[in-house]
């Protein structure tokens, strides 16, 4: 089964804007443009198994444009073939300009990953920008994760149910075989600030992981479990990417709607979703509550912390939900504050009923996930340590 799971995770250095082949003009897309009030950014590392849904979703961008005041930039790095950047411009009838043409290049190097940002910003400077991350993920977890297996057992079988690493580079042309991102790559990837950044990749509705990215992005929209390989229905979602908080909780409904009423005669598993608006502005005051009080029990095995489902072709079973975490182990009044908290923090969210066949229960469904270090896993313990979320909750 494939995964549309972080922009992967191993370190390689890109061609950069060397290796661009040109701007091609295409229309009126050789100008720079100054009138617009945002520009939305879609990077596709897409030079993996998910490059069909990359050219679908791209399709359905363009149905969701039509007569939208707006701009959709799309960089597509897609498989046997160079990447591209190009540009959608909302219109009665939107067309696909391709804006330059690269060499072979990493779509999963920090390094490309910025310099196609700063192309946007040359290209169209704008009063906002939305950034949309579309790839595999896998949180925060590193690519080389050293977990025992004993946490696997929970993984449910669904062979014909292809899921979403952010940033899987199988092609990077630099002479290695595939390329990955590390989550600090990411974080130094991303350059500027966005109205919001959402991730079309599974797993990166982790605390550690937007904690990181606080700074550079009002909002998250993002799921803390898998992705389907389809994504979000960009058809759908694209009309309500350029306006604010009230829109952006439409686009996570439209996300919730298309899996929550997706046929699925034979049971395979395509009723399976979640996804959470987050406010970045309280994720410190989130952080602070949480260092208060898991640091009186940090050592507990947290056997009874209810976890998100897994599909076989899944990471170990550590994604624990972070409102349950602190329900399960805080005290009344602990308990009361944090919730209050999260209301403020994740202002948004929507979960299937069930997720690959088990149950969401609704008392335990945050929004949110987060890793709980235990003894049974020092080496990655040492690795979480070094995050931010983690020096600030657990001071190390």
């Amino acid at each position: 089964m494939f995964m549309k799971t972080l922009l992967g995770f191993a370190k390689s250095v890109c061609l950069g804007i060397s290796g661009v082949l040109g701007f091609i003009s295409c229309g009126d897309t050789d100008s720079v443009k100054t009138d617009a009030n945002r520009t939305v950014l879609v990077y596709m590392a897409a030079d993996n198994n998910l490059n069909s849904n990359s050219n679908t979703n791209i399709q359905l961008m363009l149905q969701g444009m039509k007569n939208v005041e707006g701009r959709l930039l799309i960089y597509q790095d897609p498989l046997n073939d160079v990447s591209r950047l190009m540009v959608i411009e909302g219109t009665a009838n939107p067309k696909l300009d391709t804006l330059a043409t690269y060499s072979e290049e990493n779509s999963a190097s920090p390094e490309v990953l910025r310099r196609v940002i700063e192309d946007m910003k040359k290209l169209y400077p704008s009063n906002s920008y939305g950034l949309i991350l579309w790839s595999h993920g896998m949180g925060w977890l590193p690519q080389k994760n050293n977990f025992t297996r004993l946490s696997s057992a929970r993984f449910v079988k669904y062979t014909n149910l292809p899921t979403k690493w952010f940033g899987q580079d199988t092609h990077p042309g630099d002479g290695t075989k595939e390329s990955f991102m590390e989550t600090d790559d990411l974080f130094a990837g991303i350059s500027g600030h966005f109205n919001f950044i959402l991730f079309d990749a599974c797993f990166m509705g982790s605390v550690e992981v937007l904690y990181g990215l606080r700074a550079h992005s009002d909002y998250f929209i993002a799921s803390p479990a898998e992705i389907i390989a389809n994504g979000f229905p960009y058809d759908k979602i694209v009309p309500w990417l350029w306006k604010d908080e009230g829109d952006l909780k439409k686009v996570c409904a439209e996300y919730f709607n298309y899996y929550n009423t997706y046929p699925d005669p034979n049971n395979d598993g395509w009723n399976s979703a979640t996804v959470a608006l987050i406010k970045s502005s309280e994720l410190q005051h989130l952080a602070e509550l949480t260092a208060g009080i898991v640091k009186e029990f940090e050592s507990v095995e947290p056997t009874g912390v209810w976890r998100y489902p897994l599909s076989t072709s899944s990471p170990p079973d550590v994604f624990y939900d972070l409102g349950d975490y602190i329900n399960i182990y805080g005290n009344d009044t602990q308990r009361s504050a944090y919730n209050q908290q999260l209301k403020k923090t994740i202002i948004f969210k929507r979960a299937t009923s069930t997720f690959f066949g088990q149950d969401i229960p609704s008392d335990k469904f945050s929004g949110l996930s987060v890793y709980i270090p235990q003894a049974r896993w020092s080496d990655m313990n040492e690795i979480y340590y070094q995050l931010e979320w983690a020096r600030m909750v657990y001071g190390k």
